[in-house]
């Protein structure tokens, strides 16, 4: 994991140097995270659970798709 961590950091100190877009990328893609969370949990209508899938695992999901 710290092997993740520490390319992830160079990564983004490698990008750092066009700062404008990317905090202009990063907060696309909050956005369009929040965007399909929102979509998604409009589909559970208050219930916590849908077809096996609870709305931690959805979060999940997002997560791990988004980008």
């Amino acid at each position: 994991m710290r092997l993740f961590w520490e390319i992830a950091l160079r990564s983004f100190r490698k990008h750092l140097t066009y700062r404008a877009a990317t905090i202009a990328g990063l907060l696309t893609n909050f956005f369009f995270g929040w965007l399909k969370v929102s979509v998604l949990l409009a589909l559970y209508n208050g219930r916590s659970v849908v077809e096996g899938i609870s709305q931690n695992d959805l979060y999940a999901f997002v997560a791990l798709t988004q980008a």
